[in-house]
């Protein structure tokens, strides 16, 4: 009873979380209107960069039910919505934007030290992720092979033989037929490096999708009350066959929701 509980305020939470920031601006266009004395810190932030950004999650609910984990560190996601239609970016764009303004976020906190940065060089960084987007520089960078081996590694995390499952998964032939793309709903681009340290698949060319990558908006721009990520979309050539590898377990899993796109799915064991 107090699971379901949980999983009805966190439904309401993301219901808020996708559907705030409209306010932001249609209080300030109403304050225009009024011609009051405005606070100049509640203008900016209507026309300033955070109109491109949705809440934090509190730390509670940040919480992903389908990977049943943790995550352990915020992330700053984009409205996918303002940001595509005032910048003329696609889907694949947008993501890449997402994920790389996170890497560099947080490498400039850990280097000055701090919890923030301030607007200044938070709006500096915005930019410079921008032109980088629109010179087509990526944090994560797909893979060329016609085939792409897409596995979910969040079941693995909370198995007593994780590892010992993962290392049988990848030295399978099924694995050399393509290249190896690691996907996680919780973890972030830096924890996913550290995952791959761990289980010593740092030199064997893996790339990942980290929890960065997942948005509140579909490939049309359209908001959901879930995150979900459009393997399709998000990989450099269309032709390419998706395959995504899932742990089999003792009751059916259905492919969750947050999996968007076109592949063909493996149970593992």
């Amino acid at each position: 009873m107090i699971f379901w509980r949980l999983n009805i305020i966190r439904f309401i939470l993301v219901l808020l979380f996708v559907h705030s920031g409209c306010s932001h601006k249609e209080t300030y266009e109403s304050s225009l209107r009024s011609f009051k004395r405005i606070d100049f810190g509640h203008v900016y932030q209507g026309i300033g960069i955070t109109r491109y950004f949705l809440p934090d999650l509190p730390t509670w609910v940040n919480f992903s039910q389908v990977g049943r984990c943790k995550r352990e560190k915020s992330i700053r996601y984009m409205h996918l919505q303002r940001l595509r239609s005032s910048f003329a970016l696609t889907y694949q764009e947008a993501i890449q934007f997402q994920l790389f303004f996170n890497r560099e976020y947080n490498l400039l906190k850990s280097q000055n030290r701090a919890g923030y940065l301030k607007i200044e060089r938070e709006e500096q960084l915005f930019h410079d992720i921008l032109d980088k987007i629109n010179s087509k520089i990526y944090a994560f960078n797909p893979p060329s092979f016609k085939r792409v081996n897409v596995v979910w590694i969040d079941p693995l995390l909370g198995l007593k033989n994780g590892t010992q499952v993962l290392e049988k998964l990848m030295k399978g032939k099924q694995m050399a037929q393509g290249h190896p793309v690691f996907v996680s709903t919780c973890k972030t681009i830096d924890e996913m490096d550290s995952f791959l340290k761990m289980h010593k698949l740092n030199e064997q060319n893996i790339r990942v999708m980290s929890a960065e990558m997942f948005s509140t908006y579909n490939k049309e721009n359209i908001a959901e009350n879930f995150f979900s990520i459009d393997f399709t979309e998000l990989f450099a050539k269309k032709e390419q066959k998706i395959h995504l590898f899932v742990l089999k377990r003792k009751r059916p899993l259905q492919i969750p929701d947050e999996f968007n796109g076109e592949f063909v799915v493996h149970h593992f064991n």
